[in-house]
């Protein structure tokens, strides 16, 4: 049982998850594009590397965009 839960914990460790908020309120029902990227301080792509020095690979799974509210009458 503790080797299960060990790697339970590690994937959970592994996993984030982000909420975006529109700054456009309108609830026209229009589609909206959205883009994820992982970056520095400086705005460049963030480069993260193991304690060897190691290059990491990420993915970041996300959607390409949505459909905003509809406003109801």
């Amino acid at each position: 049982m503790p080797d299960i839960f060990n790697e339970i914990n590690q994937n959970i460790r592994a996993k984030y998850e982000l909420v975006y908020h529109p700054t456009n309120p309108k609830q026209d029902g229009s589609y909206r594009k959205l883009r994820v990227e992982l970056v520095d301080d400086e705005g460049q792509p963030l480069r993260m590397q193991d304690e060897k020095h190691k290059q990491l690979k990420y993915d970041i799974i996300a959607r390409d965009g949505y459909r905003a509210k509809q406003e109801v009458e």
